[in-house]
């Protein structure tokens, strides 16, 4: 089966859901395109450990299947019509070039193209991430390429929907065999957007638990450490988490801890001037952008983790963090009650206090870290193992289910 993955760029330190979601479809033996709007190598740490699937092979951006000569890239197209005269590939290759319908992606060939890569590759299925990319993918569809066509919606999409209206997806709703929802929430959105049921699919993202084995237990004594992995933007909360914890600290003046961030982002330097100002350097650390395995280092190394959103759906570091055997405070937003077990400290949003509070009752129940963890675990293996999550993902791939 020839699968294409549509996706803006690839890799991405933010999106290691779709590598792995990859990787999980190569193992069971699916040839993979990876289609990418843009081409960005500035992130291709996150391929690191990840070398011997060689994905960046499998990785086509769309600047590199259009002649970049408008003279060659005209007669490439009169010769591929005139190949193509007798075939049933004439007709679509025409449909393409309605510049009155399809405008400026028609008029530049773009569309053109993209047909013609499809067709060469032998192209079974179009697995969309993000609504947007869907959309565009939808238009194949249309063209009559034959291919089936699946979507996922993450969280900016979903965001999209509701500031637009969900009519911008309507292209995709008509033209998709799968929409998936990683989240109630996604669900709930995309009905409200006019998703027909037939085609909602539920299934989240997964995680390789393997990955994430802890080999050194959480420490129930000593000097306290807590890890983020957050993109350093308002909407990650981490500067709400900075002043708990500067409460925190003022409080509990004998606690031993340390705040390790993982991520960059355009708040970084107000980060910096705040961690200065109030003299946390001693016990915070802004760590930058990580490869998987640093990741994996810190979070089977950290006693804690907190993620201080003011919105997410179903936040994939969460599922690292529960299978690196983490206790965890989180912020109650999109599905992240829904995907923690009980025992996690979960608190309202866009709230210092209740972040601060939040950690002061988890910092109490330091004797039951390890049984938390292992629970948050198991819950983890049960619903969200990336080998289990692909296998459903495959019979929908095969209408089997």
């Amino acid at each position: 089966m020839n699968v294409l993955i549509w996706v803006n760029q690839f890799p991405t330190f933010s999106e290691t859901f779709i590598r792995d979601q990859i990787i999980n479809l190569k193992k069971n033996n699916l040839e993979i395109k990876i289609f990418c709007n843009y081409r960005n190598d500035s992130e291709l740490g996150a391929l690191c450990t990840y070398e011997k699937y060689a994905l960046i092979n499998d990785r086509v951006c769309l600047d590199e299947i259009i002649p970049k000569n408008k003279f060659i890239r005209i007669l490439t197209v009169l010769s591929i019509l005139c190949n193509s005269l007798f075939s049933a590939n004439f007709l679509i290759y025409i449909k393409s070039l309605n510049f009155f319908k399809y405008g400026k992606e028609s008029l530049n060939l773009v569309l053109f193209f993209i047909v013609k890569f499809l067709i060469k590759n032998k192209i079974e299925i179009i697995h969309a991430h993000f609504g947007p990319n869907g959309n565009k993918a939808s238009v194949f569809k249309e063209l009559g390429v034959p291919i089936k066509l699946y979507t996922t919606f993450h969280g900016y999409d979903i965001r999209l929907g509701i500031e637009k209206g969900g009519g911008v997806y309507n292209s995709l709703f008509k033209n998709a065999d799968g929409i998936i929802a990683i989240a109630p929430y996604n669900k709930e959105k995309l009905m409200n957007f006019g998703a027909p049921k037939s085609v909602l699919i539920d299934l989240p993202n997964g995680v390789d638990v393997a990955f994430f084995n802890r080999r050194t237990p959480v420490s129930l004594e000593g000097k306290i450490t807590i890890l983020s992995v957050a993109r350093l933007a308002p909407e990650k909360g981490v500067l709400l988490f900075l002043k708990a914890l500067k409460l925190f600290k003022e409080k509990h003046v004998k606690i031993d801890l340390m705040y390790s961030v993982i991520g960059e982002g355009p708040l970084r330097e107000q980060l910096e001037r705040f961690i200065k100002t109030h003299k946390m350097g001693t016990y915070v650390k802004l760590l930058g952008s990580k490869n998987s395995e640093e990741v994996r280092h810190l979070m089977t190394n950290s006693d804690i983790f907190v993620l201080s959103s003011l919105t997410e759906v179903l936040p994939t570091v969460l599922l690292e963090a529960q299978a690196s055997s983490m206790p965890i405070l989180a912020t109650h937003v999109g599905a992240v009650k829904q995907m923690l077990t009980d025992e996690a400290q979960v608190v309202r949003p866009n709230s210092v206090e209740a972040l601060k509070n939040g950690l002061e009752e988890l910092v109490a129940k330091r004797d039951s870290w390890r049984v938390i963890g292992e629970g948050n675990r198991k819950n983890v293996l049960n619903f969200y193992d990336i080998k289990k999550i692909t296998q459903t993902l495959l019979c929908k791939y095969k209408n089997e289910g």
